[in-house]
């Protein structure tokens, strides 16, 4: 039987000894350790952010591609239509020109007709006249042949009158027929010119957005496969590539660097045939009407004292009509030479070229059109190919991240905080008046007039109105230019009248501009009490910028402001984009509206924000100002210094 041996307080003493001095040690070892396990987690944190960004950055230009790619289709679709329009316009204006042709030819006929007409019945007059001369000269023994002779030359006479007056209502007939065929074809050139420039302008948009989508293409899958390299997605890389594209470079001379067209053709010629028709009737009535009278006072058994100064007048005055018939008979052979110059000249010359333009465009445009549908077609594919797998990824990584963040910070992050926005495949742009609005997709640009509140056209993806903070500052130069070199730029949009298809309003913006209706032949002015009362429910119930709101009276304009939907169906909750074009030089404001609806073409804001020219054009404008200051700082030392 053991016995338990009392414990040394040696050996209890070494012990706490050696426990004192080792719980520094282990301490610190502890404090390492949380400060690695902060740092390892800290260092998961920013992997996660880092790898969430590129995945976000990855999914959103994909995304960004598709939607390219797709309003490209649509672009093409809409050349497409164009090119339908054209081709109908120019059939139209072909059979009007060919109607045209054929109304003159007709009244060159009747011209014609009429000089004859007007020598027969002039040739009839003598011969009546003889006859009754002759009748009432004649004794009794030849009354009665005298007689017969007398009715038969009237008869003839009054044959020709009747035939010269019918001459005449003809040629003014054929002459009214002429002008109202003019008039059709003027307004079938007027569309088939139109319809030419839209279908150029959306063909070369074409062409600029195949190669947009190609760059953007080329970078899109530079940055996936260094997102790939770098494991932040395994998302392979699709295979997708665009094939050479001659179609679209053959086609680009005849819609970017085509030379301009013909100049229009002027008015026709003056004076109205019809109205040197009725001349010529007139006259000749009036000679005939001499002519007889002078026969009468001649046969009729009136004193010479009382009739001399009758005589005198008729003798006088029948040379002068007869005179004045053959000016009247020239000036309208020079009158019809003068509109058959300018027919060939103008609306036919006009014809041919568009017809040439026509021949020249076509067997290049279709080709062009289906390399584009077939680019952006392969290029939308693949996007939708690619988008769900980093949809996937994106929401990994969003998991990721905030399990990293729970870890450092001791909670999940807000979802929203780094959650960027999602968008279906085949998602629409849709507005959204009581709230923030999808961004609208805009394919081109129209305009409208108008001058009463809330009476512009609806179902349009945007609207602009252009606006001034008074009607009275154009009386200062320099706004004045700004505001038509601006009005320049918009009236070569669009005109709304021309836009009835609903589902072709859902892709145009329109700007919107209060103009006072203005009597034919005058211009329209700026309408500053609309615009004000535009102003004043833009201050009242959209604005929210106090920023925005001071310009409106600090500046005098001219204002864009563009909102996704009519002005009275929004509100403080619509996206707004704000451009004041006072700050800037009044030859670059066409410039600037230029790049303000390109903008508008590629993205639209989703807060209320004000619109800044792109970096390129910051810089050029401030480089011309510079120069403009130094150009008047030379020209006010200079004279100093002469002076000297």
């Amino acid at each position: 039987m053991s016995v338990a041996r009392p414990p040394d307080p040696g050996s209890s003493r070494r012990s706490l000894l050696l426990l004192a001095a080792a719980w520094p040690l282990a301490r610190e070892a502890s404090a390492q350790g949380t400060a690695i396990r902060a740092h390892a987690a800290k260092a998961r944190l920013d992997r996660a952010r880092t790898r969430l960004d590129a995945v976000q950055a990855a999914h959103r230009a994909w995304r960004d591609l598709r939607d390219a790619a797709a309003q490209g289709r649509q672009s093409v679709s809409s050349t497409q239509d164009w090119s339908t329009r054209h081709a109908s316009a120019l059939d139209a204006l072909l059979k009007a020109n060919a109607a045209a042709t054929e109304a003159f030819a007709l009244l060159q006929s009747r011209l014609v007709a009429n000089g004859q007409a007007q020598v027969q019945a002039k040739e009839a007059l003598p011969a009546w006249h003889a006859t009754v001369t002759r009748l009432a000269l004649a004794g009794p023994a030849d009354l009665r042949g005298a007689t017969e002779a007398t009715d038969a030359s009237l008869a003839r006479r009054r044959t020709a009158d009747r035939q010269f007056h019918a001459a005449c209502a003809a040629a003014r007939e054929a002459d009214a027929r002429w002008r109202g065929r003019v008039f059709e074809a003027r307004m079938q050139a007027d569309s088939a010119r139109q319809t030419l420039e839209r279908l150029t302008g959306s063909a070369a948009g074409v062409l600029r957005q195949d190669g947009d989508v190609r760059s953007r293409l080329e970078a899109v899958l530079l940055a996936h496969g260094k997102t790939l390299a770098e494991r932040h997605v395994a998302v392979p890389v699709p295979r997708v590539s665009l094939p050479a594209a001659p179609a679209l470079a053959l086609l680009r001379p005849l819609v970017v660097d085509a030379p301009a067209g013909p100049p229009r053709p002027g008015p026709r010629p003056g004076v109205e045939l019809s109205d040197l028709s009725t001349q010529r009737e007139r006259m000749a009535d009036e000679w005939a009407q001499v002519r007889d009278a002078a026969l009468y006072l001649q046969l009729a058994a009136e004193p010479a004292a009382r009739s001399s100064a009758e005589r005198a007048a008729l003798a006088a005055r029948a040379p002068a009509l007869e005179a004045d018939l053959q000016v009247l008979a020239r000036r309208m052979d020079e009158t019809a030479q003068a509109a058959r110059s300018w027919w060939s000249a103008g609306p036919a010359a006009e014809a041919a070229w568009l017809v040439r333009r026509k021949a020249e465009l076509a067997p290049r445009l279709a080709p062009a059109l289906v390399q584009a549908g077939q680019d952006f077609a392969t290029v939308q594919q693949a996007a939708e190919q690619v988008l769900p797998s980093l949809a996937e990824a994106e929401a990994a990584a969003q998991r990721e991240w905030q399990a990293a963040h729970a870890a450092v910070h001791g909670s999940a992050p807000a979802t929203a905080q780094r959650a960027a926005p999602s968008h279906s495949s085949n998602a629409t742009a849709s507005i959204s008046p009581g709230g923030s609005a999808a961004a609208p997709r805009i394919s081109a640009h129209a305009y409208q007039e108008f001058d009463v509140f809330d009476r512009e056209d609806p179902d349009y993806a945007a609207y602009t109105y252009v606006l001034l903070r008074s009607e009275g500052d154009l009386a200062d130069p320099k706004v004045q230019r700004r505001w038509e070199n601006l009005l320049t730029v918009v009236r070569t949009q669009i005109p709304a009248s021309q836009v009835t298809d609903r589902a072709l309003r859902a892709q145009l913006h329109l700007f919107c501009l209060p103009m006072r209706a203005a009597a034919a032949g005058t211009p329209a002015r700026y309408h500053g009490a609309l615009g004000h009362q535009l102003k004043v429910n833009a201050c009242a119930g959209i604005l929210t910028n106090v920023a925005l709101k001071q310009r409106l009276t600090g500046s005098a304009g001219p204002f864009l402001l563009t909102l996704p939907a009519r002005m009275t169906a929004s509100n403080s909750r619509t996206a707004v984009l704000f451009a004041d074009l006072a700050p800037h030089a009044e030859d670059a404001v066409a410039d600037l509206a230029y790049a303000y609806m390109t903008g508008l073409l590629k993205d639209f804001p989703r807060d209320q924000a004000l619109w800044r020219p792109p970096v390129v054009q910051r810089v050029a404008l401030t480089l011309v100002q510079v120069a403009s200051a130094a150009g008047s700082l030379v020209q006010t030392v200079l004279p100093a210094a002469q002076a000297r």
